[in-house]
């Protein structure tokens, strides 16, 4: 039997990695053996969920790095920070105002809390894509539910739009509201002007990074921001003991600690990784049918500025979709990409990228485009989030007892007892607690339909769970 190891070799042997984690396997950024730092808590090495020595003193120069108050290391993904800052920051009986757009560790923290969600949606950008949060619809939120405690959005967006951070901020405090940005996809912001500005430095209260997604460190690795005094600093501390391993991985504190000084002491690595993107960028101005989203997005559709280090390709041509491009590359030039939907395709980079990969990308993008038929694409978004009607919390729809299938076709009125997300793109058709209405059906029949795979417990075949 073929051993792990070398089946995920073989998986990835000669292909070139647009895809996270952010070091791109570039031996470059582990130049020590990750056995010898694979250690626990024993003299000299500190504790995590009590640090006072080495571990404090790492997360101090990150924390001045980045500009936070205070800086804290998270070792099973931006996950664990995600739901801490929920825990932390909304009671069980409170109510939070989240985007719809929001990675399903939200939708845990919603069922480990107790809170009780209500939602904002995006603006759509022309190609169907999610874009910004509006601050008049923030704004027109708040006043309607004068209960919520805290505001989450995710800026950048995976798309790598930006919404106004500081607006937000300025809106949800005025609400006496925290204001939570997951900024998993903008730990690299931080490091060249060439890149927008982080919730950091804009009045965001609490910020969590995924280093392992643009920077070169390991998967898992990630860090959580507190900015400012309406943070109970203290009891988010208490909360990331509750939702993080209490024997936290030495190892991807070391490589997190090692990236943030290495990128912060030699800045010719941004500088390089700078001008490949804009290299790369320049060389496929204005290709056709796969067109390149930049800087003419901001300013619409409630985007403030564009992540320019995230390559994120619109399909224009009615021949193909994302997914068949997603494969023709993957075969026909060895290229993964990270996430292709069926108009649109996302490639991730990273300063541990080489101008080898990023020539080797533009050379197919203009090869497959040249081949594609001059028919341009009326592709409609396989599914447009909308606004969930709210039954019972994700916590109560969670515990209850009387969940059973339903067909899908006969599910309307009923409540959803499980998650049903299509991936692409990733934004949930149906959390725990929601009311199936018959958009809902029609979106989770759009994308049996269309191949792309539902993730989450809720459907089981041609029946889904509902309480």
């Amino acid at each position: 039997m073929e051993s792990l190891q070398n089946s995920i070799r073989e998986a990835v042997k000669d292909i070139y990695p647009f895809y996270m984690p952010g070091h791109k396997q570039n031996k470059r950024f582990f130049p020590f053996n990750l056995a010898d730092i694979d250690v626990t808590e024993i003299e000299g090495t500190d504790n995590l969920h009590n640090p006072r020595g080495i571990i404090l003193e790492s997360m101090r120069h990150a924390a001045k790095i980045y500009g936070a108050d205070e800086t804290l290391y998270l070792v099973n993904g931006s996950s664990g920070g995600v739901i801490a800052s929920i825990l932390a920051a909304v009671a069980p009986d409170g109510e939070i105002l989240i985007a719809r757009n929001t990675h399903k560790s939200v939708y845990t923290g919603l069922i480990f809390s107790g809170a009780r969600p209500r939602y904002i949606l995006t603006d759509i950008t022309a190609d169907g894509l999610q874009g910004g949060i509006s601050p008049i619809t923030l704004d027109r939120e708040l006043e309607k539910y004068p209960n919520i405690s805290a505001v989450y959005v995710t800026s950048p967006t995976f798309e790598g739009f930006v919404s106004d951070i500081a607006e937000l901020a300025d809106i949800a405090h005025s609400h006496n509201c925290l204001l939570i940005v997951d900024e998993a996809h903008g730990a690299h912001f931080p490091f060249s002007d060439y890149f927008p500005k982080s919730a950091i430095q804009l009045g965001a209260d609490i910020i969590i990074q995924s280093l392992h997604k643009t920077l070169p460190t390991l998967t898992q690795s990630a860090i959580i921001h507190i900015n400012g005094n309406r943070v109970d600093a203290e009891r988010l501390k208490y909360m990331l003991t509750l939702t993080q391993s209490t024997s936290p991985s030495y190892i991807f504190m070391a490589v997190a600690d090692y990236a943030i000084r290495l990128l912060s002491e030699d800045r010719s690595i941004f500088r390089d990784y700078v001008s490949l993107l804009k290299s790369f960028r320049q060389r496929l101005r204005g290709n056709k049918h796969i067109r390149l989203l930049g800087e003419e997005q901001s300013g619409k559709s409630s985007i403030h500025e564009v992540d320019l280090g995230r390559l994120c390709f619109c399909v224009d041509s009615a021949s193909i979709n994302g997914r068949s491009i997603e494969i023709m590359l993957r075969y026909g030039y060895k290229i993964q990409i990270e996430y292709s939907g069926l108009n649109y395709i996302i490639a991730i980079t990273s300063p541990a990228d080489t101008k080898e990969g990023f020539d080797r990308l533009a050379s197919a993008i203009e090869a497959i485009s040249s081949e594609l038929p001059h028919e341009a694409s009326h592709r409609n978004m396989l599914y447009s989030a909308h606004e969930p009607i709210v039954r019972m919390t994700p916590r109560e729809a969670f515990y209850s007892k009387s969940s059973h299938l339903v067909p899908l076709e006969e599910s309307y009125g009923h409540v959803s007892y499980g998650f049903v997300i299509p991936y692409p793109p990733g934004i949930p058709i149906l959390a725990p607690g929601e009311e199936i209405t018959p958009e809902c059906v029609k979106s989770i029949q759009d994308g049996i339909e269309n191949d792309i795979e539902i993730v989450g417990n809720g459907l089981k075949g041609d029946s889904i769970l509902v309480c």
